[in-house]
Formats: structure tokens, C-alpha cells, sequence
């Protein structure tokens, strides 16, 4: 299953970035550039909601019944994961920042069928939760990754349940976004029904902003490939790029990580040289009472004339948990930037 687009609108009106000064006017394609301007600044935030549970399970079935079989285990799991009550506190963290654009991965959807069918939304309930909390942000820009439907074991009322994911680009309620994009990797673009992509938008007219998640770190080829292939395609400055990419500073060789830090700035790790910034993960119960972070692999990178102001970590202490559960297996990581 190839990724696909998802068209998503725009903010009805010009705003202000965060320093509260007016962007100059004139918005731009996804690879184009941007005219000279005062220095303006952002901030961006990336955050892996987790499904709440592993797809790769998935990838080792070989049947039909098998793969069914193994996603409705999958399913089972992050009904467990509790993501109505993580919703709320993702949103908490997400307030102590109020980011203008944000990058999110693993965006679930499970739309029940049968006795008694729901449809459980991540964006949905993430969105409202933000909402109850004063902040008003809005879906810019989308890729799909996975869509699959399954049937649901006898002792269960449902029918069958079909499970789509996401990586989706919300924007702060007044920040105009343009030139919503989105496409698949050329190489492991699908890995048998789960697709790798981006989404892009342009914000403000003033920067290029991209949200992925590369291949998992099994298959260290096809991030390396992959990074290549998203450096290549988002080269034209300033240009910010945000995502669960697998690689760090931290992993083992054979990194996306070093791909496209020959051509972007991580901009963590220059607001903050001395500080390991562990991002992930998690226990996938999420209920391990101490933080098991231990490499970090979600990332803010920036190309062109950007300056990181500040970089740091959210949800990734334990005044973050509710209910016993860590918000995600994954950090969030937010950062200031200043725009030439």
C-alpha cells in the first residue's frame, strides 16, 4: 500500500510567527524560495503519538489470515494504550509550548463495525483535547501510511474494524499554511502494506516545513536511502524538517542521521552540544514507572540561514504520566528558530 496525499485546507487569514511581528506576504511552492526578509522567529514541535503498538508484527505474516490475525492483536493493543486518557496529557505539554506548526507520526484511526460500532480518531481526540485547553489548531497537511480492514474475533459485538495511520501537520489557529504536499519514498515507500512518506507545507510564506517517519532501525539500508531521497527532495532554504527518523546521534551505523546532517542542522544537538536528549522509547505498555529513554531519534533539522534559539524535550519526565502511563513511547521535541 502506497501512501497517499490527503488534501488539507489553510488559515483563512495572514498572522503573526510567535515573535509577534508580521511576515511579509507572498507564499511559495513546497522547493521554492523565499524573499529577503527581516528576521522572524517559530517554533515547531514533533511528537510520535503512538499507536499503541508495534506495526512491524505485521510485516512478518504470510498469509491473509495471518496478517489479519496479527493486526487485530495490534488493534487490541492500542485499545490497552489508553490513548483518551494520553490525549489529555500530550495536550498538556503541547500548551506549555503553544508551537506554531507541528509534525505528528502514528495518527491512528479505527473505525468499528458491527453491535457496536464507534470510530476511535487520534486527531480527533487529540484536537479536542487541545481545544479544552484554549489552543485552536487545525490539520494542514497529511500522508497515509497503512490502511487495512480485519475481522474481529467471535466473542467480540463488532464485525470487522478497518485501521488507517497517518503522519499529519497541524498549524496554530491564525498561521497560514500553502501548498499542502505529500508523497511516498521511492525506496520503502511500502513495506507489505506499510507505507513510508512525507507530508509539506509552506508556512507563513516564510519557510517549508516537513513532517516523516523513515523505516524502522531493521532496515538501516532503506532509512539511509530514504533520508537521501527527503534531502534531496526538500533542498531549496529555509526549509524545517521534523519527524521520528529512527537514527541518531546515538544508533548504530549505517545512519539516516548522518545523511542529512551533511546538509541540514539538528537543531537540538546545537542548542544543546552537551545534552544526550534521549527520545525513545518507552515500554510499549507505557507503564514502566522510570523513564527507559535511550537514544534519540526524533528530530528538528533545519537547512538555510536558521538559527536554533532553543531546543528541549517534552512529556519525557515522570510529572508527564497520567494514570500510570507515559503519554507516548516518544518524547516530544519542540524548538525556537529564528528565520533569516
Amino acid at each position: 500500500m502506497t501512501p497517499r496525499p490527503v488534501a488539507s485546507g489553510s488559515a483563512s487569514r495572514r498572522a503573526v510567527l510567535k515573535s509577534g511581528v508580521a511576515v511579509a506576504g507572498g507564499s511559495l511552492c513546497v522547493t521554492g524560495g523565499v524573499a529577503a526578509r527581516s528576521p522572524e522567529t517559530v517554533s515547531v514541535l514533533t511528537q510520535n503519538l503512538f499507536l499503541g503498538a508495534a506495526l512491524a508484527p505485521a510485516l512478518e505474516a504470510e498469509t491473509e489470515a495471518e496478517f489479519e490475525r496479527t493486526t487485530e492483536r495490534i488493534y487490541r493493543n492500542a485499545l490497552e494504550s489508553r490513548f483518551d486518557l494520553r490525549a489529555g496529557a500530550l495536550a498538556d505539554r503541547v500548551a506549555d509550548v503553544e508551537p506554531d506548526a507541528i509534525g505528528l507520526q502514528e495518527v491512528a484511526r479505527f473505525e468499528e463495525r458491527g453491535g457496536e460500532a464507534t470510530t476511535r480518531d487520534y486527531l480527533q481526540t487529540f484536537l479536542e483535547e487541545l481545544e479544552s485547553k484554549g489552543l485552536s489548531y487545525g490539520e494542514r497537511a497529511a500522508v497515509e501510511t497503512f490502511d487495512a480492514e480485519f475481522s474481529v474475533a467471535d466473542d467480540s459485538p463488532l464485525d470487522r474494524v478497518r485501521f488507517s495511520n497517518r503522519d499529519v501537520i497541524l498549524a496554530r489557529e491564525g498561521v497560514e499554511t500553502s501548498g499542502a504536499d505529500a508523497g511516498a519514498y521511492y525506496t520503502g515507500g511500502r513495506e507489505f502494506g506499510i507505507g513510508r512518506g512525507y507530508c509539506s507545507t509552506t508556512v507563513e510564506g516564510a519557510f517549508t516545513f516537513v513532517n516523516t517517519h523513515l523505516s524502522p532501525p531493521g532496515v538501516p539500508v532503506l532509512q539511509r536511502v530514504q533520508a537521501a531521497e527527503l534531502a534531496a527532495r526538500f533542498r531549496d532554504p529555509p526549509t524545517v524538517l521534523v519527524g521520528d527518523f529512527n537514527s541518531g546521534p546515538n544508533t548504530p551505523t549505517a545512519r539516516a542521521y548522518d545523511v542529512l546532517t551533511r546538509r541540514y542542522t539538528d537543531a537540538y544537538a546545537a542548542a544543546n552540544p552537551d545534552e544526550s536528549g534521549h527520545t525513545c522509547c518507552q515500554r510499549p505498555s507505557l507503564t514502566n514507572e522510570e523513564s527507559t529513554l535511550n537514544r534519540r531519534i526524533d528530530h528538528v533539522f533545519t537547512r538555510g540561514d536558521v538559527k536554533a534559539l532553543g531546543a528541549e524535550r517534552i512529556g519525557n519526565d515522570r510529572t508527564a504520566r497520567v494514570e500510570g502511563r507515559w503519554p507516548s513511547d516518544h518524547a516530544g521535541v519542540t524548538a525556537e528558530l529564528e528565520l533569516p
